[in-house]
């Protein structure tokens, strides 16, 4: 079968066509490497817009021409040249070849056929183009031969096929249907796969970037860069392999993940049929995992299945709980007889890549993400040996410390685990004061610095100027510019340009200044000034209503019953009455307000786009209740009781554990009101609010919270009640860290100085209850250390994170462990602490004077500041690096246990 090529675009058309070629071009070549993967985008959205209601004719010349376009670009984006084309060049070049391919058609009887699509270097038109184009870029001196150009267009064209037929398969399927034959429409499971390949291109490539416009707006193929990663050569699974593995024995081997991945795929070894990739939020990873699932759906040869585990309802058989989220999404185009698992070794295709994204979002309402990680990894275990033989590939993406768990179920140590590396140099962001870290960097990637990079492609996208601005890669913003997320958001807020010293010292600015921008773009809308009725704190408790919501379900995900449940609790009286009245109190007009999209069949729930913006909603959620209903607790006017505030507490935060992300977010938001509040004391507000929170945690721990009239089962009941209180917690301990900063400690009392323990919890000082109080929040333990005959639990609770600046004054209590918690500033005065275990805790402006400390375990801790006048060392244990951070007598030192290894001298 065959089709006649006739050229017959407008003089519009052509223009575009040749414009849109020479700049995607120009820019691959401004962008560098892989610089073309950033720069087709704007190219494939501009041919799509040419397309109508064509004759098959039209519509395979449209396949032609677009093929050539796509491969002269992509030819001269991988060339080298001595002097690199300019944009009017590049159009010249362009408009040259086209022009004779367009004579060509007109001039002879041009017939594409079915063996074209098998072998296009053998189409006519597009071997003249591979003819003429080595003499069209000689003016530029390009660095190759003219065999080797000649060879990078004509390996083009197969890509390019795929790749547009994959975008538009509605489109060109009359012509694929001519050229095959009558069998080429095949059954529905069939044109379901290529539907599914066109959605995995176009989710990536189409996806419009936070806060840009979804017609004209930068895509996130833009922006995209192509991430390194890192794993551990002798990794024994013994560390916390969720974090960097920087405590192993084995030296880091560092790649770029794309190449990592693509050599463990085509390795294609039955025993290695498992990969995690772990890292922080914002990371890359959900972007990376896009990228890899669009364009592996350009070669015909994969299927690809792409899975938001946030997203997978049910129990059972995993491969089951997949096909039935795909049934039921209105937006996937399979159903109960094409869903996707169903054609594992059924229909021809060897080679499948099942990508499982978010595996910290299990976790539902009553389950921690440890036990969520757990079960999926046990079934994703039982589904592998299900399959036999079948060459299925798994890869799966998630946060600390949701991988640990998964990754000692499935036996992923070494290169089974990849940690997505930061923007910046690894010298900048993996440090380890216990050991100098070795690298095995054959390419030496690990110094490289794609921060500039990042904005580069920013730039390229939006038409302005290349140059990086300093905030970009100033040693202050490591922590935002590292990761493409914070990054991007960075840009957005408006903070990367002189103002960057603010965002430096608080990323919540970022946040508000983004959420700002969107409050004052949703009321000037013709469809939303209702809005203006609510006003913009309506607003803010709506989102963060939404947010409370998605945390409980996960992080990100959260339904229309949780919602309201959520709202009607959380929501101040007056605010909720008035969002009613201006129709906005409802899900799904809240939904519309923020970058969402539906999560379950109907839109009877939501997600957010990013799991991130859900967890600043729930930390701003969480203090603007506290500051709400803690004020009439406190009030002696009001008939608001403690008890009533904690039983609101317990329902807004009991069914949801706080996740370390949470708890960062909530610290910076309670220094960002403090210092708002009071700019020339920024210490001031958050020290009055400190006693509310001491007083009211105080009541939790003494008399516990009311989960008896929860009326649920008891073990449930429990674990409600342990959230709620360590929420609680987490919020005093925020207002400790802002009323009492570190670099005022010691400062004089009317500077806001202040001396280990200010902060007063009087029941923390039963022996009794403080044990209880811990044995709480003691397991699981998320990894044990081994050292020095020890083995030493590290906790997993973020209560250990938040015991700061308490005052435990002459506490007993023998052999208890507080390993790996945040300790600065706790008043241990005259205590009985022996045998106690504080290895890997910070220890900074503690005080132990006088009190009674042999046999503890000091290994590994922060000390400085810390005060151990008078305090009992005998055969306590420090390390090097412990003991010099700590400032202890010649007497203490010499009482110390033998086991205290004592570096050698050279």
């Amino acid at each position: 079968m065959s089709i006649l090529i006739k050229e017959g675009s407008t003089k519009r058309d052509w223009l575009k066509l040749v414009g849109a070629t020479s700049e995607t071009a120009l820019k691959s070549l401004t962008l560098g490497k892989d610089g073309f993967a950033a720069a087709i985008s704007p190219l494939l959205r501009i041919f799509e817009t040419l397309r109508g209601q064509d004759s098959t004719e039209k519509r395979a010349t449209r396949l032609v021409l677009e093929t050539i376009s796509y491969s002269l670009a992509k030819t001269i984006a991988l060339s080298e040249f001595k002097r690199t084309p300019l944009g009017p060049e590049l159009e010249v070049i362009t408009e040259h070849l086209l022009s004779r391919v367009q004579a060509l058609a007109d001039q002879s009887e041009i017939i594409l056929r079915a063996s074209h699509l098998e072998n296009p270097a053998t189409f006519v038109l597009f071997d003249d183009v591979a003819t003429h184009l080595f003499h069209e870029v000689s003016p530029n001196e390009p660095k190759g031969r003219e065999s080797e150009i000649v060879a990078t267009f004509r390996s083009s064209l197969a890509e390019a096929l795929v790749r547009i037929r994959a975008r538009s398969p509605d489109y060109y399927s009359p012509v694929f249907e001519i050229l095959s034959g009558p069998g080429a429409r095949g059954d529905a499971r069939a044109l379901a796969w290529t539907q599914y390949r066109e959605l995995l291109i176009r989710r990536f490539e189409d996806e419009p970037l936070f806060g840009e416009d979804s017609h004209s707006g930068v895509r996130l193929a833009q922006v995209y860069q192509t991430l390194r990663g890192y794993w551990n050569g002798q990794d024994d699974g013994s560390e916390d392999a969720a974090s960097p593995p920087l405590k192993s024995k084995g030296p880091m081997h560092v790649g770029m993940l794309d190449q990592i991945i693509g050599e463990w795929l085509a390795r294609d070894d039955p025993q290695d049929r498992i990969r995690l990739i772990s890292g922080g939020p914002g990371s890359g990873k959900s972007t990376f995992a896009k990228s890899l699932s669009a364009a592996l759906a350009t070669r015909l040869e994969w299927r690809v299945v792409f899975v938001p585990l946030q997203r997978i309802k049910g129990a059972g058989p995993l491969e089951g709980r997949i096909n039935e989220y795909f049934r039921l999404q209105v937006d996937e185009p399979f159903d109960l007889e094409t869903a996707p698992l169903l054609s594992i070794g059924r229909d021809g295709h060897r080679d499948w890549l099942i990508v499982f994204d978010g595996l910290d979002e299990l976790a539902k309402e009553g389950i921690n993400s440890e036990s969520a990680a757990q079960e999926f990894a046990s079934a994703l275990a039982d589904w592998r040996g299900r399959i036999g033989d079948a060459a299925v590939r798994f890869l799966v993406l998630g946060r600390a410390p949701s991988m640990q768990d998964a990754r000692r179920r499935l036996g992923l140590q070494g290169r089974g685990t990849i940690h997505v590396a930061g923007m910046a140099p690894l010298s900048k962001t993996l440090r380890y004061e216990a050991r100098k870290i070795t690298y095995y960097d054959p390419s030496k990637l690990r110094e490289i610095d794609q921060r500039s990079d990042f904005w580069k492609r920013w730039a390229v996208a939006k038409g302005i100027t290349t140059d990086p601005p300093e905030a970009i890669s100033v040693g202050d913003l490591l922590d935002l510019t590292n990761e493409p997320l914070l990054a991007y958001l960075l840009i957005l807020s408006g903070y990367l340009s002189e103002r960057w010293q603010e965002a430096a010292e608080n990323r919540n600015r970022i946040y508000q200044a983004i959420f700002n921008l969107i409050w004052i773009r949703e009321r000037e809308k013709p469809t939303r000034l209702h809005l203006n009725d609510l006003g913009q704190e309506g607003f803010e408790a709506l989102l963060q209503a939404l947010g409370l919501a998605a945390w409980r379900g996960g992080g990100r995900t959260g339904s229309e019953s949780t919602f309201v449940a959520v709202r009607d609790n959380f929501m101040r009286p007056d605010l909720l009455d008035r969002a009613k009245m201006a129709g906005a109190a409802q899900l799904s007009n809240v939904a519309l307000l923020f970058y969402t999209r539906k999560d379950e069949e109907g839109g009877r729930g939501y997600e957010f786009l990013h799991k991130s913006f859900g967890e600043y909603l729930t930390a701003k959620g969480l203090f603007s209740a506290f500051l709400r209903w803690g004020s009439q607790a406190s009030d002696p006017r009001s008939d608001f009781s403690p008890t009533e505030f904690l039983r609101k507490w317990l329902n807004l935060a009991g069914s949801a554990r706080i996740s370390y992300e949470i708890l960062n977010f909530l610290r910076n938001e309670v220094r960002l009101w403090s210092g708002t509040i009071d700019q020339s004391n920024p210490w001031k507000p958050a020290r009055d609010m400190v006693g509310v929170a001491a007083r009211l945690f105080d009541c939790a721990v003494r008399d516990g919270l009311p989960a008896h009239e929860l009326r649920i089962q008891w073990r449930e009941a429990e674990a409600q009640e342990r959230n709620a209180e360590e929420a609680l917690l987490s919020v005093l301990g925020a207002l400790g860290r802002a009323a009492y900063p570190s670099d005022l400690f010691q400062a004089r009392a009317v500077d806001g100085g202040w001396i280990a323990g200010p902060i007063d919890v009087p029941s923390l000082r039963d022996e009794a209850i403080f044990s209880a109080f811990l044995s709480r929040f003691s397991g699981p333990f998320g990894g044990y250390l081994i050292h020095r005959m020890m083995f030493i639990p590290m906790h997993s609770s973020i209560a250990f994170f938040s015991l700061s600046r308490l005052s435990l004054r002459g506490i007993m209590v023998a052999g208890i462990s507080l390993a790996q918690a945040d300790l600065e500033g706790v008043d241990f005065e005259d205590a009985r602490l022996i045998g106690a275990i504080f290895s890997h805790s910070n220890l900074a402006a503690v005080s132990f004077r006088n009190a009674a400390l042999s046999h503890a375990n000091f290994s590994s801790t922060e000390a400085s500041n810390a005060d151990f006048s008078g305090a009992d060392l005998e055969e306590a244990y420090f390390d090097d690096h412990s003991l010099a951070t700590a400032k202890l007598s010649a007497a203490q030192k010499r009482g110390l246990s033998k086991w205290r290894r004592v570096t050698k001298k050279k």
